[in-house]
């Protein structure tokens, strides 16, 4: 990825706006991104060093060398693997050995002096809250380093934020196990493959099968762009798309021209005096006079319909024209 170093701010949050989009897709995106992102808080002085330079060639290396994601199917069989450090809260969600989604965030100001066991509970908070929607009403296992939060449900001495947690903890049928250390079965399980570019050929593939396949019913280009930007991408992808689309025969034949019609034409007012509004136009290309006029300058007054026509160069300046005009 051809990207230089940033020399302000507003580079630097272009750069985070980009990467933030696939963040999902890199594990401890926001442990990584944290230089970067300390540079973007309100007075803090732009001091691009060394950790700014680590954390910007991380994030480009991870953005071309990510792991591939599996779309969750409907069998259940979810595991989420949570863990903390003292720089933000990491979450992955996996389903029968394969990762779907990652999940990151910094700690917040009054997180920073939290007990480790607090940190790792916020952990497992934040994978329920963002994963919603695959985890409701499924049966599954969340895995944490930390041994005493296996127990943590039955505790009594819980302060107001954990019974807040642990409230919102029975909403899921889920258990907390305890896993020593990071879980190697989430480095077994991810598959790594470099792409630079996809080959054109393949591109034609993906494109063809996204437009002409019997469950595809030849959509528009910019809903076949939306169905394939989450899993594929190559420079000019939705430039490449649309060609593809226009060039089909049988959208072009059978689709409806859904072309927004131009609105209705609005006379405009009359003019209550002469030469109070005017309109104008120029007729050039023409044969060169003794005088060195090429060019027509056509006046015409609204109002009463009278035409001026003016003899002048084409390449007369405005000042000129306003004299002429005035005279």
């Amino acid at each position: 990825m051809e990207w230089e170093p940033h020399n302000n701010v507003s580079e630097v949050r272009s750069f985070l706006g980009l990467v933030g989009y696939y963040r999902r897709f890199v594990k401890d995106f926001s442990v990584v991104a944290k230089p970067l992102t300390n540079l973007l808080k309100r007075n803090a002085p732009f001091n691009w060093n060394d950790k700014c330079t680590q954390s910007f060639e991380e994030l480009k290396k991870r953005l071309t060398s990510t792991p591939i994601l599996a779309l969750p199917s409907g069998d259940g069989g979810y595991v989420v693997y949570t863990d903390d450090s003292r720089q933000g809260l990491e979450c992955v969600l996996m389903q029968h050995g394969k990762v779907i989604a990652y999940a990151s965030r910094q700690l917040r100001p009054h997180e920073m002096n939290d007990p480790t066991h607090d940190l790792e509970l916020a952990a497992i908070v934040h994978a329920l809250k963002i994963w919603r929607h695959y985890l409701y009403g499924e049966t599954f296992q969340i895995f944490t380093n930390h041994k005493i939060l296996k127990y943590i449900p039955t505790q009594k001495e819980l302060n107001l934020r954990q019974r807040r947690w642990i409230e919102l903890l029975k909403d899921y049928d889920c258990s907390i196990d305890y896993h020593p250390g990071k879980a190697n079965i989430m480095a077994d399980a991810l598959s790594r493959k470099i792409v630079d570019q996809l080959a054109n050929e393949l591109r034609m593939e993906i494109m063809h099968e996204a437009h002409y396949a019997s469950y595809a019913m030849h959509p528009g280009s910019t809903k076949m762009y939306q169905d394939l930007r989450p899993y594929y991408w190559w420079p000019t992808m939705k430039k490449k798309v649309a060609e593809f689309v226009a060039r089909c025969l049988t959208c072009q034949q059978v689709k409806a021209e859904r072309q927004a019609s131009a609105d209705k034409l609005h006379p405009l007012s009359i003019p209550e005096w002469k030469w109070e509004n005017i309109i104008m136009d120029f007729v050039v290309g023409l044969p060169r006079t003794f005088r060195k006029h090429d060019a027509i300058w056509v006046v015409v007054d609204r109002l009463t319909k009278s035409a001026h026509f003016l003899t002048i160069c084409q390449n007369d300046s405005l000042d000129k024209l306003v004299e002429l005009y005035v005279s």
